[in-house]
């Protein structure tokens, strides 16, 4: 601690048991890929218990924020973990989850129970020339169904028309 700048023109590795502190900015003066790696779990946390500090993953310039996931891989993914648990999921295989731990299709949203189910689970908006939701089943599926605790109450059928409850109308205008 004499406050002394120390400039090492070669790879250092620190070889040491416990923590290891840097003052201010790690910067990384190459021009190639840099790489912070561990052998075991890492974590990189901001501030502490008592203050409410940021963390900021950026670029300089025009290039991407990647994260970079193992896709062949059964499990894993990213995942934004809060107080009561995972409340954003991507498994490597594409399905995302929000609110969901095991997503159940390729967009699985969930309900936000904290709130005593006094919101919706999910708000689409916008202002656009276009569509405000647009659904294309290339499929042979449906295209919606509605239910209530499993118990269909309506479905847009794939052909574009409307079932009931299990009673399919064949209506051309709706007033």
């Amino acid at each position: 601690g004499n406050g002394a700048n120390v400039e090492i023109n070669q790879p250092l590795n620190v070889n040491v048991g416990g923590d290891v502190g840097i003052d201010y900015d790690l910067t990384f003066l190459n021009t190639g890929t840099a790489n912070i790696t561990s052998e075991g779990p890492l974590s990189i946390l901001a501030g502490d218990a008592n203050h409410a500090e940021n963390l900021t993953l950026g670029t300089q310039g025009t290039g991407d924020v990647v994260v970079d996931i193992n896709d062949s891989a059964a499990t894993g993914g990213f995942k934004i973990l809060g107080t009561s648990g995972y409340r954003f999921n991507l498994l490597p295989k594409g399905s995302l989850g929000i609110g969901a731990t095991a997503p159940l299709a390729t967009l699985d949203v969930r309900p936000n129970l904290t709130d005593g189910g006094t919101i919706a689970i999910a708000s689409v908006s916008g202002a656009t020339s276009f569509a405000g939701l647009l659904v294309d089943n290339t499929g042979v599926g449906d295209l919606f169904t509605a239910s209530k605790s499993g118990a269909t109450k309506f479905t847009i059928l794939n052909n574009g028309n409307l079932q009931f409850a299990g009673t399919t109308n064949f209506l051309t205008t709706l007033a």
